[in-house]
């Protein structure tokens, strides 16, 4: 008897996966719990078994289809059985196509979501193909719309390839070393003579690079979309060149992101002074690092180098370190990189780097040196727009080379878009993600405003650190009438578990209406946790929602509840 093939479920939030490949084809034998096809979801790609043995008799869906859970995809039976009824009921391949046309259709608001005219080679042209771009161009053809992507380096850009994700992976590494020589004796682990090969773990980090820049080149080439790997720039409104070759789009959306700044330091183009690109080409470890630049990124170096056991020393010109989130955050990890032996000058700034490597700053009024091995210039980025060909389509950009856009990622040119580092806003891939989506949306004629009140920052030191909206600092300052929380990880099970005692979860509130306005966690996983803070601000939920909401035992979410708890002085575990 035949039996139906169906698009499986494979995650909760799960409703709809595009088939990558059929491994068997239309009319070859299958054999029960042997790879039948491959599916992705998300950005996961999953190798799906036969549910049966028998002939593949009919593939409802081919490659490329984006298809709904649990609807039919083919069909497993014996040569020559009628198949018609199981047919009739899930659609022939070209009813499947022709309600998915009526559904989108249906879906969209206005005649504007249609393709534009057949005169353009493509609906929508997406320059740059990092977090911003690829996911603002696998949205354009989620909505129907023939989309191109140009991305002339590896897919993924900054952040996957040379920024978020090998950092952390080389943090990974960092921090299980770390682990093994402070508390492998208490853990009764007994490690003696553990070495590190930094070659291995960066050799590592590149292969995880790899895969997940590999996938998301999987998930644009499934969704049907024209990818050219070649550097392009706009000629015209309309109109871009890639590769030698002149395209033409209805709508544009650029993406090309950011690159290091080089600071006029005099000594900077010396060997051995780098940014952060530099340091993640490096397969050897210097025994000693002097970070200029105490912000996100020189404290994630940081964190790298001291958990390795290195010397490192960070100059920061501003008062204190992290110079941006709340100062009880700050404070914190400055005492705990201390106490690791980082040297840390605040207030500091750099005159010259010397030979030998040898950094002059003036502290206090007073000249005075940091010597290492390597010297990391960790102070922000500039947008890539240089020779993006913006005078050509009359696209204004600032002094500064980032390019103003309004809510709806619209540039002064109305048919063409900009997202990401560019754009001047906040450089975080996940805001860049979040641009991309908007703009995707607006060039399928859906109204939809991007809004940047509520955007969670991570910090990947150890512990890390997270935040969402208003420090209190920021609250009191717009004369709010202020309210906080807090609970430290001392008093948390799985925080001491875990080995820390030093960190915290703080929630500011507005004290007349208990409105959450942000809220910081010093912990172990608290890039990870501070969606909840971030999805209840969202979703406009008082402090005593949160604070009512049981939270899993034991966890290290639960410093967040205590922290609410505590804003009515009601923290159980807190004296």
């Amino acid at each position: 008897m035949a039996e139906k093939v169906i698009m499986p479920k494979q995650g909760l939030q799960m409703t709809e996966g595009t088939i990558v490949q059929w491994i068997v084809k239309e009319g070859e034998t299958c054999e029960e719990g042997k790879p039948l096809f491959e599916m992705e979801t998300d950005k996961l790609t999953i190798t799906m078994d036969a549910p049966a043995s028998g002939t593949l008799l009919k593939i409802v869906h081919g490659e490329g289809d984006v298809v709904p859970i649990t609807e039919t995809i083919a069909v497993i039976g014996t040569p020559g059985e009628d198949i018609s009824a199981i047919l009739a009921e899930a659609g022939t391949p070209a009813a499947a196509e022709t309600a998915q046309t009526a559904q989108e259709t249906a879906a969209a608001p206005s005649a504007a979501a249609a393709p534009a005219a057949s005169s353009y080679d493509f609906d929508v042209a997406v320059i740059g193909g990092g977090p911003g771009g690829y996911v603002a161009a696998i949205r354009c053809a989620q909505y129907g719309l023939k989309t191109a992507l140009a991305e002339y380096r590896e897919m993924g850009g900054t952040c996957l390839n040379r920024g978020c994700i090998p950092t952390k992976a080389l943090l990974h590494s960092a921090e299980t070393y770390e682990e093994l020589m402070r508390s492998g004796k208490d853990l009764g682990i007994i490690a003696d003579h553990v070495e590190v090969d930094y070659a291995k773990a960066a050799a590592r980090k590149q292969m995880v690079v790899k895969r997940m820049s590999g996938g998301v080149e999987k998930l644009v080439k499934a969704r049907k979309i024209t990818l050219l790997k070649d550097k392009a720039c706009l000629t015209g409104i309309h109109s871009f060149e890639a590769g030698g070759k002149t395209y033409t789009a209805d709508k544009l959306i650029l993406a090309s992101g950011s690159e290091p700044v080089r600071i006029p330091i005099p000594g900077i183009e010396k060997d051995g002074v780098m940014n952060s690109d530099g340091v993640l080409a490096m397969e050897t470890l210097p025994e000693s690092v002097v970070i200029i630049g105490g912000g996100v990124i020189g404290i994630e170096f940081a964190t790298l180098y001291s958990s390795f056991g290195k010397k490192v020393t960070i100059i920061e010109a501003l008062p204190r370190i992290l110079n941006t989130i709340d100062k009880d955050a700050a404070d914190t990890m400055r005492a705990l990189l201390e106490s690791k032996g980082v040297v840390i000058h605040t207030g500091a700034k750099v005159v010259e780097i010397q030979d030998g490597l040898k950094v002059v700053y003036e502290e206090n009024g007073t000249r005075q040196e940091a010597e290492g091995e390597a010297v990391v210039v960790a102070i922000g980025r500039r947008p890539v727009t240089a020779d993006l060909g913006l005078e050509a389509a009359g696209v204004q950009k600032t002094d500064r080379g980032f390019i103003n856009v309004n809510d709806k990622m619209q540039t002064n040119v109305p048919n063409i878009y900009a997202i990401g580092d560019i754009t001047g806003k906040i450089q975080l891939a996940h805001v860049a993600s979040a641009q991309g989506l908007t703009a995707a949306a607006n060039c399928a004629g859906r109204e939809k405003k991007m809004a940047y009140d509520i955007v969670p920052s991570c910090i990947y030191s150890n512990p890390e650190i997270a935040a969402v909206g208003l420090t209190e600092e920021e609250a009191k300052a717009k004369g709010l009438q202020v309210q906080t929380g807090m609970f430290s990880t001392a008093g948390n099970g799985r925080s001491v578990i875990l080995g820390c005692q030093e960190g915290f979860a703080k929630v500011v509130t507005e004290a007349r209406t208990g409105e959450i306005l942000g809220g910081v966690i010093v912990a172990p996983h608290a890039t990870d946790m501070i969606a909840e803070i971030a999805v209840a601000m969202k979703a406009e939920a008082t402090a005593e929602e949160v604070s009512d909401t049981i939270h899993p035992h034991p966890t290290v979410s639960e410093i967040i509840m205590e922290a609410f708890h505590d804003l009515e002085h009601l923290s159980v575990h807190k004296l």
